[in-house]
C-alpha cells in the first residue's frame, strides 16, 4: 500500500512538472510572438518533435 502510495505520489510531481513546462514553452511562444521578427524567427526555427 505504501509502495502505491509513493507511485501515485511521483506520478503526480511529473504531471505538474510537464504542465508547468508545458505552459511555460507557451509563454516563451507567446513573448516571441509579440514582434514580426519574433513571428518570422518561430516559423524558421522548428521544434525538436517536429516530424517535418
Amino acid at each position: 500500500m505504501l509502495v502505491a502510495v509513493g507511485m501515485i505520489s511521483a506520478l503526480a510531481v511529473l504531471q505538474r512538472t510537464r504542465l508547468a513546462a508545458f505552459a511555460t514553452m507557451k509563454a516563451n511562444e507567446r513573448a516571441l510572438t509579440d514582434s514580426p521578427t519574433g513571428t518570422r524567427s518561430l516559423i524558421r526555427t522548428r521544434p525538436a518533435w517536429s516530424s517535418a
